[in-house]
């Protein structure tokens, strides 16, 4: 599960860098059709799915290590 989550957040920040890097390299004609604001709104929409998907891997990872240490520690009590 953990590696799922792993690799398409890896896969949605490589789309975000390619993005940045494409606008980037042509930042003198997005400049010239005043294409700044949707360029940095489309980026932004790709990095805000990487963050998705990196708030549900922590949860999910959270999650199964406090069940782990629910049954770890219950065996003592």
């Amino acid at each position: 599960v953990l590696s799922s989550f792993s690799e398409r957040g890896q896969k949605a920040y490589s789309k975000a860098g390619s993005r940045a890097t494409e606008v980037l390299s042509g930042i003198k004609t997005v400049s010239s059709f005043t294409g700044e604001r949707k360029e940095i709104d489309r980026y932004a929409s790709l990095l805000k799915e990487a963050e998705t998907l990196g708030v549900r891997s922590s949860f999910v990872s959270g999650f199964f290590y406090g069940i782990t240490n629910l049954f770890f520690f219950g065996t003592f009590a």
